[in-house]
């Protein structure tokens, strides 16, 4: 098992690590656990993304290669819940685009604009993604989700 806090030390890239994330799925599993604070985070949301594109943004293929462990801090068993998501996605979006309106693109750095670009992919598709966790079957404690991920 990778983690953040194990796997990486000072002088590290995040980025370099968020790839490393994303392309695991492809040929292992990827543990994701979600909490309000994740789903809020633009590198985990970055992760989560890379994670999807990996899967082909196929539903099955996703449930199938990661395993999700959804912390009751992650409100997304309605539509309203998953929708507060969005619409924070929504308003990070719509800030950088009025700095870039304003200012020109000059203003972000290639990596920011690429980031951008992602967060528009966080407001078109977080919905669908959080829909997918939320009509699939899953463990509700954490040695349910330990035997899980060891299936």
């Amino acid at each position: 098992i990778i983690r953040d806090k194990t796997a990486m030390k000072i002088g590290d890239r995040i980025s370099t690590f968020m790839d490393r994330i994303g392309k695991g799925v492809v040929n292992g599993r990827v543990c994701i656990v979600l909490s309000d604070k994740y789903l809020k985070s633009p590198y985990c949301m970055h992760e989560l993304f890379d994670v999807w594109r990996n899967c082909r943004e196929e539903g099955d293929t996703l449930i199938d290669r990661t395993r999700v462990l959804v912390l009751p801090s992650a409100k997304i068993s309605t539509a309203v819940e998953r929708a507060q998501y969005v619409i924070h996605w929504q308003s990070a979006f719509k800030a950088l685009d009025a700095l870039v309106r304003e200012h020109g693109q000059f203003v972000l750095s290639d990596k920011d604009n690429a980031e951008f670009r992602l967060m528009s992919r966080f407001v078109s598709e977080t919905a669908n993604v959080l829909q997918l966790v939320q009509d699939t079957l899953r463990p509700r404690s954490f040695d349910d989700y330990v035997n899980h991920v060891f299936d």
